[in-house]
Parts: C-alpha cells; structure tokens; sequence
C-alpha cells in the first residue's frame, strides 16, 4: 500500500471520529499525528484493510504518558507511539479481535491522569497492555464504541 493511501484511508478514520463525537479539536491534532506515524502506518495498514475510527490518544505506560494514534481496523487494533528525546523511536502494539486479546474500559487508578477514562489493551502475547485514554465526548458516543 503506498503511503498516500495509508495518509487517505487513516484520515478518514480521524474523519469518522469527528462524525461520531464532534471533538473536531482532537480531529485535527489527529491529522497532525498521521504524518508522524506514516512510515509505520504503511507497515501495518495492508490495501485489504478497512480504517473504522482513528483518533489521537495519550498512551500510558508504567509511569509514562505519551502521545499516541489509536487506528481501529476491521480485524485488528493498532496502538502507536513515540519515546525518546531527542532520537525519536515509534512504539506499536497491535491487537487482532480474533485472537482473545482484548479491549475494555475503565478509570486510570493512579498518576496524573487518576480518574480518566481508559480503553485498556491487553496483548497476552507481550504480557503487558497499554492504556488509551478518552475524553469524555468519546465516552459519551455509543457509536463510537461500536466502532472501536
């Protein structure tokens, strides 16, 4: 799939999350994220897949919160991510539906964030989950649950 494809299907997965919550502010910072994530989007984005929802996220990791893209697929979840300062590494997770591995809600427990409403992703393979922060206009739309 060429990159210009991947920028196209994942912006209208930004587009879609807009439909659903009208958080257009989150919409744009979405767009800003995709050319970030674009190499490995390409990786992990094949031409028979279908962009459901895609949205900005903070990731929080054992005492780290980062900023992130959420890419919901028919068929798998992508979490992607960057750390380091100044040598920029990007970090993915993906989660097929098919597999048992699971996403679910809840509230953040701890750190700066406690209180925060959270899609947890649990990846059996790696023994770890991250956990995706929403705001609460997402929350709010069952659509957007359906979609995610």
């Amino acid at each position: 799939m060429s990159n210009l494809d991947v920028l196209s299907q994942v912006a209208s997965g930004v587009s879609k999350y807009a439909e659903l919550t009208g958080d257009l502010g989150l919409a744009v910072q979405g767009g800003v994220l995709i050319p970030i994530f674009q190499a490995d989007l390409a990786k992990l984005v094949t031409p028979e897949d279908t962009v459901l929802l895609a949205f900005p996220c903070v990731v929080t990791i054992p005492e780290r919160s980062l900023k992130g893209l959420f890419v919901s697929l028919g068929n798998r979840r992508l979490v992607l991510w960057q750390t380091g300062v100044f040598k920029k590494v990007t970090n993915s997770r993906v989660v097929t539906r098919a597999e048992g591995r699971r996403v679910s809600l809840g509230k953040l427990a701890e750190g700066p964030l406690k209180g925060t409403r959270v899609l947890t992703v649990r990846d059996e393979s790696k023994k770890g989950l991250i956990q995706v922060a929403l705001t609460e206009t997402a929350f709010a739309s069952k659509a957007f649950f359906d979609a995610v």
